[in-house]
């Protein structure tokens, strides 16, 4: 269990991780890079999650505190 994960100005608390070799990554030549992998079970407590494939950029709409993960 991480005690924080921050992802740009959203801190999650107390988020269940598993560290290991997750062969997807090799398969999408990220073998050598900072990668991580965010269930749903994480995701539903977000209003909305956009991929913006351009930009590179994943963005997290929070629309109050529905989770005390959250903050």
């Amino acid at each position: 269990m991480m005690s924080s994960l921050t992802l740009g100005k959203v801190i999650l608390r107390r988020v269940p991780m598993v560290i290991g070799p997750i062969h997807t990554f090799d398969f999408w030549g990220m073998h050598d890079e900072p990668a991580v992998l965010i269930g749903s079970d994480i995701l539903q407590h977000f209003e909305t999650v956009a991929l913006d494939f351009r930009a590179g950029e994943v963005r997290f709409k929070v629309s109050g505190p529905s989770w005390s993960g959250v903050d």
